[in-house]
């Protein structure tokens, strides 16, 4: 006697069920709830629902080309025109919007013919990808580790949405704003593909943008089957729009920002110790830190000089006292220096006033930042902007401050978030011209203002949840939307998270035993230490590039204890290394790229200093741009290689020294010209990722 078929539980019938019979009618004859456990589309068998949707794509994919040949050639075209999102957009708009001469689309007519080949879960799943759109993501809570909810800011009518998806509930802030596809199914929403994170466009709303941004690209605004149809067919181009509205608005920021880095250069004719008394007795003067590369040019003491206040700035919190420039003071020649033409030229006034006939200016050097950083981003397609979104660019000024040390007890990470706070909390009652001139707390008071005032808000609790991700912490904000009165945005923070080890999510864990103690051989990292100050200096000349590249390690010591300098500042340059030559060199190549990656680190950071800190993935998109910009082999290329980095003085001499180097090798033991432009490569974005940390003070 054979045993009886296993039976289980269905909630619907309220009795049991074949496990044939559940299989091939929920969700297609039965309305699944979501707690039953041997439901595919619940939230708890999320594991299932991904295995069940990389199988359907699959299937989806191969039935497509199948049934249209010339399907692939498309999706291909459409992949090389944008490698960002066109394979993505190209493959959803020949399964789900583009139509044949019968007027079907592809899903339509695979419908039609019992969607052969597939299961039932694979049909309801099916079904609910063909009701695929586009829309404009504002993500308000995430609920759990996969559960998050938003609103389509281009449907707002529909209300919030739950959406379920692990990676963006590990990841995700409040009112981050996302241009992305999504499709229902029987519990919640999912997100497909791509999504393009919108950039802030000042006082325009992010719904305000995209929907400018189809009126300029000829579609259609309304709400309706009509523009959804366009959106899908034009995701790519909306994104190029994007993309070159945001470099618009950039180009326009920089043009308008007093970015000069400025240095005026004196010789002492009166007596050292008098002069620095002199110019010590005020309270607007105070001690500052040497870097090494100061001490070398023989100054002995640094001093920086505080700003007035403005009327109607921001408090600064903490005791924090705006800084106007430094003054660096040797036995024959002093230097004062500053960020903004104005300001050095009110420096150099005041410092001339007080010092009088003990200084005698000789020359003066400015070097514009904001134009060498506009002049690196190509030229935006400006047929894609359309000139509303470039009113009201957001205005800043380069700026410094000086804070007192932490209280006795108090780690740097904790007087760091208690600063922001303070800052937070004074600039409710600082007047913003975004507001008209008013302070938060009158503007959530004016109708008028009050939508303005909402969108500022929105980006401190983005901000905040995005440095919660980064350090760790629970902060909260929630307190000063109530402060403010604006319910509309007051939201839950999201859960307890793992902290994210950089701003791109990495999969790989920093190497520790299974006791969580240092890897061996690595010293601790020295907590004590301050961070690298921000570079503010122009990119290095060729001269002064290969005499820090001569004397950076040398200035250490021995390769042993420029290790031992790494590990103390808590730099993860070795293990950076690793990954970024993983599968692209050999190890005799990585023997070559160490030694001159250590001399391109201390070139470019202090001794002393703790990190800072790099971005692998940043670095892994920077070699395969250099590997693109490499392709022409012509000197033109190669020049025009060189002179896209950040810092092309160090990477000329990096380039020099790196071909001494293997002309040095016996012949056997020399790199390939792969190897030799892979070292190249990892090299340059080393450098490139440096500069950028030390002026973002990361």
């Amino acid at each position: 006697m054979g045993k009886a078929s296993k039976r289980r539980h269905c909630p619907v019938l309220r009795g049991d069920i074949t496990p044939a019979d559940c299989g091939e009618h929920r969700h297609s004859r039965h309305a699944c709830p979501a707690d039953c456990p041997f439901n595919p589309f619940a939230p708890a068998q999320y594991d299932l629902l991904l295995g069940l949707e990389d199988g359907l794509d699959r299937a989806s994919v191969a039935e497509l080309c199948r049934g249209s040949p010339g399907a692939v050639t498309r999706i291909d075209a459409a992949g090389r025109a944008n490698p960002d999102h066109g394979l993505h957009a190209g493959i959803v708009r020949q399964l789900f919007f583009e139509r044949d001469a019968g007027g079907r689309v592809f899903a339509e007519r695979w419908e039609a013919a019992g969607l052969s080949g597939l299961r039932n879960d694979a049909r309801v799943l099916f079904r609910g990808k063909a009701r695929m759109r586009v829309a404009l993501l504002e993500f308000h809570r995430v609920l759990d580790d996969r559960q998050l909810e938003a609103v389509d800011l281009l449907d707002p009518a529909t209300g919030p949405i739950r959406l379920v998806d692990r990676s963006s509930a590990a990841r995700m802030a409040r009112f981050i704003t996302v241009l992305t596809w999504v499709y229902p199914l029987p519990h919640f929403w999912r997100m497909s593909g791509t999504g393009i994170v919108l950039p802030d466009f000042g006082a325009t709303t992010g719904r305000e943008a995209i929907l400018e941004i189809i009126r300029h690209l000829g579609g259609p605004v309304e709400t309706g089957a009509e523009r959804a149809l366009w959106l899908a067919r034009n995701f790519c181009r909306v994104d190029e729009a994007i993309k070159a509205v945001a470099d618009a608005r950039h180009h326009l920021m920089l043009s308008a920002v007093d970015a000069q880095f400025g240095a005026a250069t004196y010789a002492l004719e009166g007596g050292f110790r008098e002069s620095l008394a002199r110019l010590s007795r005020h309270d607007d003067v105070a001690d500052d830190t040497l870097s090494a590369e100061e001490t070398g040019e023989g100054f002995s003491h640094a001093k920086v000089w505080f700003d007035t206040p403005r009327p109607g700035a921001v408090h600064l919190p903490g005791g924090a006292r705006p800084g106007l420039g430094r003054v660096l003071l040797g036995p024959k020649v002093w230097r004062v220096e500053a960020i903004g033409a104005a300001r050095l030229a009110r420096l150099r006034q005041i410092f001339e006033q007080r010092l009088g006939a003990r200084v005698r200016f000789t020359h003066e050097r400015r070097d514009d930042l904001a134009r060498r950083l506009d002049l690196a981003k190509p030229e935006p397609d400006h047929a894609l902007v359309p000139p509303r979104l470039l009113d009201a660019v957001d205005e800043f000024e380069l700026s410094s401050s000086a804070l007192p040390a932490p209280p006795a007890g108090e780690s740097l990470e904790e007087y760091g978030a208690r600063l922001k706070h303070d800052f937070r909390q004074a600039l409710l009652s600082a007047p913003l011209p975004a507001l008209g001139g008013l302070t938060p707390r009158a503007a959530a008071a004016d109708p008028a203002r009050r939508p303005a005032l909402i969108e500022i808000m929105k980006r401190h609790v983005r901000d905040l949840d995005e440095d919660n991700l980064r350090s760790g912490r629970d902060d909260d904000i929630n307190a000063l939307l109530r402060e403010l009165g604006l319910h509309e945005i007051d939201f839950p923070p999201p859960p307890p998270r793992a902290r994210l080890r950089d701003e791109e999510d990495e999969e790989e864990e920093d190497d520790m035993d299974q006791a969580g103690e240092e890897e061996p051989g690595r010293l601790a990292p020295d907590l004590s230490r301050r961070p690298a100050p921000p570079l503010f200096d122009p990119p290095l000349l060729p001269e002064e590039a290969a005499r820090r590249l001569e004397s950076g390690t040398a200035e250490i010591g021995a390769a042993s204890a420029a290790l031992e300098e790494l590990d103390l500042s808590g730099a993860t340059l070795e293990d950076d290394l690793s990954v970024l030559a993983e599968d692209m060199l050999t190890d005799e190549e990585y023997d070559l790229l160490f030694p001159l990656a250590l001399q391109a680190w201390f070139a470019l950071v202090p001794r002393g200093v703790r990190a800072p800190r790099l971005r692998v993935a940043a670095m892994q998109d920077s070699v395969v741009r250099g590997a693109g910009q490499l392709r022409d082999s012509t000197r033109e290329g190669f020049e025009s290689f060189v002179n896209a980095s950040r810092q092309p003085g160090l990477l000329c001499a990096l380039v020099e020294a790196l071909t001494h180097f293997v002309t040095q090798q016996p012949e056997k033991r020399r790199p390939t010209p792969q190897g030799f432009i892979g070292v190249l490569l990892i090299l340059s974005a080393l450098v490139d990722e440096l500069d950028q940390a030390r002026r973002a003070g990361r």
